[in-house]
């Protein structure tokens, strides 16, 4: 509930504003005896019993709320007045609100405090008996609002621990006025459950009426997972506390930490909310019990607990025992609400029959509207000087604003965009790699040590970035951060980097690149670690002492801003750098790459009837693909050929007029792929001139008809596909190439799943059989 904080604050802020001239002189002469005694009487009650908590806090809010009133004189009518609104725009409940306007000034504010009060204990499982049965006369509390298992208390209070915890630790800063609506979406078997936009609370209470309440929330990076979830877990403390339903907030990422663990979920509640260590086996009993048993309030059935699991596509463990532990609770807690989010591209198959889907949306041109204006009045305040309003975008910038992350960094942006005397800003940005480089560089043109910054975001953070989603980390240790950056300091310490970042030679001391003293690097870390915790809040310290980046998004774009700066230092040594030969880099690291270097920009464009390719002459990936040419093999090349043509491919769309000519385009997929463009008698073609191709490059291995299910492998790297065409496809993820295709069956396969130990395949088809396949061997 928290009314008290606000109700101190319309009667000190607000009424205090300009009361005499909203208020009569008849208004004025009303006296304040009764609030005034009551206000005191309420505090000799907290002293006369007792309550250990939080009778201090809520006495000096009364004494000081006392002397406001009795200073000012403050009229009836304009309290209650002021007080309606600040419950219409609170957590209070709408029938509660009709009930306490019609009541007489003395009794509204008697009951109004008991109601707080009240709330306020019941907000920590401490609900207050005397209260109870009075606001039970007004109608203001329902019988079944009271927490009254010991289990349900102790899980309740644990919560809102929980919920404390994390507000302090996780540092985001998407504003509510922009939280996504939500949809529900149609599956095969219920063709007609897609619904409306609508709030995320709105749609996890739609699903109590249903059979199935299970959902599982598929989006892309950046549109406001972590926030709805926590946002949903906020309400469900306070607002919606009258439904009982406790609601348990747990980050898969988690999952990683624990190295695989048994019984996660159930451990991690006990741990976390419970407070318990390790759970004794009558204690998990009693647990099951509560998680088990659906509450039925007014002849309606309702979760008892409303599970939060945030961020299933950040797992990166091996996931089969989460998987059966969820299967375990969905077959078992008949009173537990699972909400599951990932990004779109990566869920599990778990869900196909016993989970909903649903999907957050783009934002709106209102919610967009509503975001910048509060932003205008915000910077208002600050900067009464040389302000200028941010204006709503345009054309793509506004469909890339309608992801919550990026117009939140975007409108961060924009005064340091427009006055910008270093021209390192992407004029125009139109990807979220473009708005994501121009917030890095805006925080650094705020800070007085201008240099150091830039070192620390554009070469120190993309080390760190590029160390993580080499190994698949989401998080990382301390001592593993503070290795990273040791490492990173070495590598600058070096004469090719000088040579291609010209602008720190010379800068040695003051940088702190030479250091030998294990102390001074200590130090050096922990000023470091203040500036991207504190002051940047671009990594985000958690508990156990790990350290993630703010968002996915930031941990893969500084991944990319990495390769960009090896590839400047292989250029200038006319080398390949390793980075780029030794793996296929991931699509969201190849797509930001291509976006920090500006390759949408080298679209091929028509000029006076002629379509034309206007590339600077230091076009970084051309610049690369140079030092390609003449060298075919996987031992001189690696994945540098294929990693450089795909972020082409990806940020272009198309290869035409591009310098193709003696490079080894063996695994390169040009199937598709427009590679030429004419008007009229003019051509620009790409140049394949003593390139290596091979039919397999410019063939379909698709499907010939259509595809009913694709599910991902176990590791992420497969991905096998179900088709019409009665056949069953394997393909490499990094690639895009079909590994492997399995023909046996005699009608559409309706879906293939892969085994739990990624060794086998099971297909279902409309030739009413089962077949289970050996991976790599298309032959049953």
């Amino acid at each position: 509930m928290k009314l008290f904080g606000s109700l101190i604050k319309v009667i000190r802020e607000e009424i205090m504003q300009d009361c005499t001239q909203e208020t009569s002189e008849s208004c004025k002469q009303e006296s304040f005896a009764n609030c005034i005694g009551y206000c005191k009487s309420q505090i000799c009650k907290w002293e006369n019993n007792n309550y250990k908590f939080p009778p201090l806090k809520y006495k000096l809010r009364l004494d000081k709320l006392i002397k406001e009133i009795e200073k000012n004189k403050i009229s009836e009518c304009e309290i209650k007045r002021r007080l309606n609104r600040l419950l219409v725009n609170s957590d209070v409940d709408p029938a509660h609100i009709d009930i306490l306007n019609n009541l007489e000034f003395t009794e509204y504010f008697h009951v109004l405090f008991e109601y707080i009060i009240y709330y306020e204990y019941c907000s920590l499982g401490k609900p207050i008996s005397d209260y109870y049965e009075k606001l039970k006369a007004y109608g203001l509390v329902d019988t079944n609002d009271l927490f009254n298992n010991p289990l349900e208390i102790n899980l309740f209070n644990g919560s809102n621990q929980r919920n404390a915890v994390l507000k302090r630790l996780h540092n985001l800063k998407i504003s509510k006025t922009i939280l996504p609506q939500c949809r529900l979406i149609a599956s095969s078997s219920n063709p007609n459950d897609t619904t409306e936009a609508r709030p995320l609370l709105d749609t996890i209470k739609s699903l109590w009426e249903k059979e199935t309440w299970h959902t599982f929330i598929i989006c892309e990076g950046g549109t406001g997972k972590t926030i709805s979830l926590k946002n949903l877990w906020d309400l469900f403390l306070n607002i919606e506390r009258r439904h009982r339903v406790i609601p348990i907030y747990i980050d898969l990422t988690s999952y990683n930490i624990r190295g695989n663990e048994k019984n996660f979920i159930i451990k991690y509640i006990g741990r976390y909310y419970l407070n318990i260590a390790n759970l004794r086996a009558d204690e998990e009993n009693d647990l099951w019990r509560l998680i088990s048993q659906p509450q039925i309030i007014g002849g309606e059935r309702k979760p008892s607990v409303l599970l939060l699991l945030d961020g299933f596509n950040e797992v990166t463990v091996n996931t089969m025992n989460l998987e059966i532990e969820l299967k375990e609770l969905v077959e078992r807690a008949h009173g537990t609400q699972i909400v599951i989010t990932s990004r779109s591209k990566v869920y599990g198959d778990f869900h196909a029959h016993t989970f909903n889907k649903a999907e957050l949306l783009p934002l709106s041109d209102k919610q967009i509207d509503l975001y910048i204006k509060d932003v205008n009045e915000k910077n208002r305040e600050i900067c009464t000087e040389d302000f200028s309003n941010i204006s709503k975008p345009e054309g793509d910038l506004l469909k890339l604003v309608r992801n919550p992350m990026m117009l939140t960094l975007y409108t961060a942006t924009c005064s340091e965009l427009e006055n910008d005397p270093s021209n390192n800003f992407k004029r125009n940005p139109k990807t979220f790699g473009e708005i994501i480089w121009n917030y890095l560089q805006s925080n650094i043109l705020r800070q007085s040590n201008f240099l150091k910054y830039k070192l620390i975001l554009n070469h120190l953070m993309p080390h760190i970035g590029y160390k993580m989603e080499k190994d698949g980390q989401f998080s990382i240790t301390r001592q593993e951060l503070r290795e990273y950056i040791d490492e990173a300091y070495k590598s600058f310490n070096n004469e090719d980097f000088y040579n291609t970042f010209s602008e720190f030679d010379g800068h040695t001391n003051d940088l702190e690149f030479e250091i030998s003293n294990p102390n001074d690097k200590g130090i050096r870390f922990n000023k470091i670690l203040e500036m991207l915790t504190n002051q940047l809040t671009i990594l985000i310290n958690e508990e156990k002492n790990s350290f993630r980046f703010s968002h996915q998004h930031f941990r893969d774009f500084f991944a990319a801003l990495y390769i960009i700066n090896i590839i400047e230092i292989g250029i200038r040594k006319a080398e390949i750098p390793l980075e780029l030969k030794n793996r296929a880099l991931p699509g969201d690291v190849r797509r930001f790459v291509g976006e920090i270097a500006g390759e949408h920009h080298n679209k091929p464009k028509l000029s006076n009837g002629m379509w034309v390719l206007d590339i600077e002459e230091r076009d970084i990936l051309t610049s690369a693909l140079y030092h390609c040419r003449h060298k075919f093999g996987k031992d001189e090349i690696g994945f540098a050929v294929w990693n450089i043509i795909e972020i082409i491919k990806k940020s272009r769309g198309e290869l035409t007029g591009c310098d193709l000519s003696y490079l080894d385009l063996y695994s390169i997929r040009l199937n598709g792929v427009i590679c030429s463009r004419w008007s009229g008698d003019s051509f620009l073609a790409a140049n394949f001139d003593g390139a290596k191709l091979d039919e397999i490059n410019l063939l379909s291995f698709g499907h010939s008809s259509s595809i009913d299910s694709a599910v991902y492998s176990k590791d992420g790297k497969k991905i096998l596909s179900a088709s019409f065409d009665h056949t069953i496809k394997e393909w490499n993820v990094s690639t895009g190439k079909c590994i492997h295709t399995y023909k046996g069956h005699k009608d559409w396969v309706r879906s293939a799943i892969y085994s739990p130990d990624g060794t086998k395949i099971l297909s279902v088809s409309r030739d009413k059989t089962i077949k289970e396949w050996l991976v790599g061997n298309t032959k049953l």
